[in-house]
């Protein structure tokens, strides 16, 4: 995965108002390609969702920028607001649909169940291969 910049705050540069400069910055601390964990829409909507939030806050850490304060100062609107859309599709045109990597998740999801199960079904307790004993959990 690509290393992230550094996120100091720079007290000498500016936050950038511009839309177009927003938006290029905020693309500058995007990875070339995200890797779903499943396809579903609901969970790529969520996982566009989280990723505006991570990096508008990186940017907002970089520039020493208060949201909270510029959404109070100008009513209710934030900067970042009139990028989110183009910056959500870009999300998804990054996306790349691996289909192995999702066979290897739903494995180690369906293996994660056994085992919470198979638990479950002595009680909470954890037997060891060397002794007939078990830890609570």
């Amino acid at each position: 995965m690509e290393q992230e910049k550094s996120t100091k705050p720079e007290t000498d540069s500016t936050f950038p108002e511009d839309d177009d400069a927003l938006y290029r910055e905020m693309t500058e601390h995007m990875p070339r390609c995200y890797f779903p964990t499943s396809l579903g829409e609901n969970s790529i909507l969520k996982f566009a969702g989280e990723e505006f939030r991570r990096v508008k806050n990186i940017v907002c850490r970089r520039y020493n920028f208060n949201e909270d304060k510029y959404i109070r100062e100008n009513a209710g609107v934030s900067p970042f607001d009139s990028v989110r859309g183009n910056f959500e599709q870009e999300v998804y045109r990054r996306l790349r649909k691996d289909y192995a990597h999702l066979s290897i998740i739903s494995i180690r999801r369906l293996l994660m169940e056994k085992i919470r199960n198979a638990v479950k079904k002595e009680n909470n307790i954890i037997g060891t291969f060397y002794r007939n004993c078990g830890v609570h959990y």
